[in-house]
């Protein structure tokens, strides 16, 4: 969705630039904003790679027309805490697990994070709670809650640094019988 602006250029600009003087190629594919393994630019890899080389890409990203170098590496980790169940009338026989999510999202919250400075570019990374589940029905304590974390990292980090860094973020939250589960992840670009 967040493209349909950038799309409008890269149309105006073909139109308009018929000759570029240049070896251009204008590359649109579907489902950018999706786990890696749907992604259509992972079709255009397999199908035709060769035009996903090149010496310079120029991404419609929206920035308010800023421009900015390189891409965020992106990954997706899930943390699964755990509980256990009982009748809300009896809820001290339980462990909430629901209320196990307010201290890991209150330090998701106050995270603050790195600003690298790389080549003249400044990167502004992420690590936030995208979204969370839990509970089994309306009248049970919840034995389990997951939450997932979203981290977009800059070009310094390697998919196993980001994951460090992500993991040492969650684990004080941690016990034992909860989980921790990278569901998907990218590398950064400079």
């Amino acid at each position: 969705a967040d493209m349909k602006g950038g799309l409008a250029v890269m149309l105006a600009s073909a139109r308009l630039h018929r000759d570029p003087g240049v070896d251009l190629t204008y590359v649109f594919y579907a489902r950018e904003e999706v786990a890696a393994v749907h992604s259509g630019l992972g079709e255009l890899f397999e199908a035709i790679p060769e035009w996903l080389e090149g010496d310079l890409a120029l991404l419609g990203e929206p920035t308010d027309g800023e421009v900015e170098a390189g891409c965020q590496g992106t990954m997706r980790v899930s943390v699964t805490l755990a509980g256990r169940r009982a009748h809300p009338a009896r809820a001290w026989m339980g462990r909430n697990a629901v209320h196990r999510a307010g201290a890991l999202l209150v330090a998701l919250d106050a995270y603050e994070p790195r600003r690298p400075m790389l080549s003249g570019c400044q990167f502004h990374e992420a690590l936030l709670a995208l979204s969370i589940e839990g509970g089994v029905s309306g009248n049970v304590v919840p034995d389990a809650v997951t939450i997932m974390i979203g981290h977009r990292f800059a070009p310094d980090r390697t998919i196993a640094e980001a994951e460090a860094h992500v993991r040492s973020v969650v684990e004080p939250f941690l016990e034992e019988g909860d989980s921790f589960e990278v569901v998907d992840a990218a590398s950064a670009a400079a």
